[in-house]
């Protein structure tokens, strides 16, 4: 079993826009992860990976550096869930694993000087299928 804690510190950053030549400036934010994994192995060739992780998300504030204008992001926390099980071709070199994950997005708002502006997504999930082809060197 695995746990892990990261804290991502986002200083303050500016972005250009290349059609107006205008300048977004986003004040510094800290978003927090928090991760729990675990690894079962069912025989020699077969075991089975399970994991949950939470991001917190910080709202974020940015302003136009030439209008002004301000807004408001409210991002919304995420929360995901991975199952993968694996297939040993050769124990500890070549496997194959098929994955599945599903994530939970909270609420995200974005709040202009013009409330016509403002945005918001309510309800998102998302599903992902995949597989994947590992070799190991010996």
């Amino acid at each position: 079993m695995r746990a892990a804690f990261n804290a991502n510190v986002n200083g303050r950053s500016s972005t250009i826009n290349l059609d107006s030549g205008d300048i977004l400036q986003t004040q510094g934010y800290t978003n927090y992860d928090l991760s729990l994994a675990t690894q079962t192995r069912l025989t020699d060739l077969f075991s089975i990976n399970a994991g949950i992780d939470h991001s917190f998300a910080s709202n974020e504030s940015s302003a136009n550096v030439a209008s002004g204008v301000a807004h408001y992001s409210q991002p919304g926390d995420e929360t995901g869930l991975q199952l993968a099980l694996h297939y040993n071709f050769v124990p500890n070199a070549f496997v194959i694993s098929g994955t599945y994950a599903h994530d939970f997005y909270d609420n995200a708002s974005t709040y202009y000087a013009d409330p016509a502006l403002d945005s918001e997504t309510r309800n998102r999930n998302s599903d992902t299928l995949g597989v994947k082809l590992y070799y190991l060197m010996p």
